[in-house]
């Protein structure tokens, strides 16, 4: 290979390695946390017991209290799902129980996990209890 030819591949590798790195941004994530909050009413929270969560989409999940009271009972407790599927969580209290169904999705892309599906769905207060039906 002549000086000539082996300084225009210099240059032609130059401005391959430059192209590559001047590719423009990488996408940008705006991940939100892939978790569902439970906040409980203050005369019911503090008969709370843990959430049982069952289904494939919270089946190795636990629900952690986040927000305990001094006299027993949380205010808040929250959990991150398993995987994308349906989630049961039920709540016990002293006067009944506190049911609900959820359903997590996973949106592919660059946020990875499993999540609630709506995401308003990841937001759950809970201020009344029935004797045995969903509430």
């Amino acid at each position: 290979m002549s000086g000539m030819n082996r300084a225009f591949s210099l240059v032609v590798a130059a401005m391959a390695i430059a192209a590559c790195s001047n590719a423009g941004p990488r996408e940008k994530c705006d991940c939100a946390t892939p978790r569902v909050e439970l906040t409980i009413a203050g005369d019911l929270a503090v008969s709370a017991q843990s959430p049982v969560l069952t289904g494939p989409g919270c089946a190795s999940s636990t629900a952690d209290c986040e927000q305990p009271l001094g006299a027993g009972g949380c205010a808040r407790y929250a959990f991150t799902p398993a995987a994308a599927g349906a989630c049961h969580v039920q709540i016990s209290f002293a006067d009944g129980t506190f049911d609900r169904d959820l359903t997590f999705v996973s949106n592919g892309g660059c946020c990875p996990g499993a999540y609630p599906d709506p995401a308003s769905a990841g937001q759950i207060e809970v201020d009344r209890v029935t004797d045995g039906g969903a509430g």
